[in-house]
């Protein structure tokens, strides 16, 4: 009976262990891709934020840009533009909006193009519902004929670049989420 009990008290406890580590999101550590000139997430704007020729960096198909914020506005549209190197590529956006540290939830995958295109145009819309106030949203790009799909946000592809940044979501209306 003892020993019994000791067992699940072990199991309880690797249970709660695991309950209290928080989600990590997937980072590209090492393997097959790579980024090169061409299909790279080269030009950024997003609202009012802009980064260009910012593709490639280190020559690695990921980047963790969290010390550069995006700003947007909760339930307001914000309009976008991404761009390649040159070459048409595949592209896609996700944004955590309840900071759970994965691209997994239904919400969390925001736009993605159905061709290739070196040039890209739209608006996504973070829902005034968001819980987060701040998380992180992935960019990327894949020299692939092929679109990229919600379940693509760890799959960093073969010819393919993938940048992450810090993502401001403020209160509708503009104002500062406290």
């Amino acid at each position: 009976m003892k020993r019994l009990l000791n067992v699940a008290l072990l199991l309880l406890s690797i249970a709660a262990w695991q309950n209290t580590q928080a989600q990590t999101y997937c980072e590209y550590s090492i393997g097959f891709a790579w980024c090169g000139p061409g299909w790279e997430v080269d030009d950024i704007t997003i609202g009012s934020f802009s980064e260009q020729n910012g593709g490639c960096n280190n020559n690695a198909p990921y980047s963790k840009n969290l010390s550069t914020a995006i700003t947007v506005s909760k339930g307001t549209p914000t309009s976008f533009t991404l761009g390649s190197g040159g070459t048409p590529v595949q592209w896609a956006i996700w944004v955590d909006c309840n900071a759970d540290g994965d691209f997994t939830d239904a919400s969390d995958y925001f736009w993605g193009s159905l061709t290739p295109s070196t040039t890209v145009s739209s608006t996504m819309l973070i829902p005034a519902s968001a819980s987060a106030s701040q998380s992180r949203i992935r960019i990327a790009s894949r020299n692939q004929s092929i679109a990229i799909i919600k379940n693509d946000a760890c799959n960093f592809g073969f010819q393919a670049e993938t940048q992450d940044f810090t993502i401001v979501m403020n209160a509708p209306g503009g104002c500062s989420t406290p």
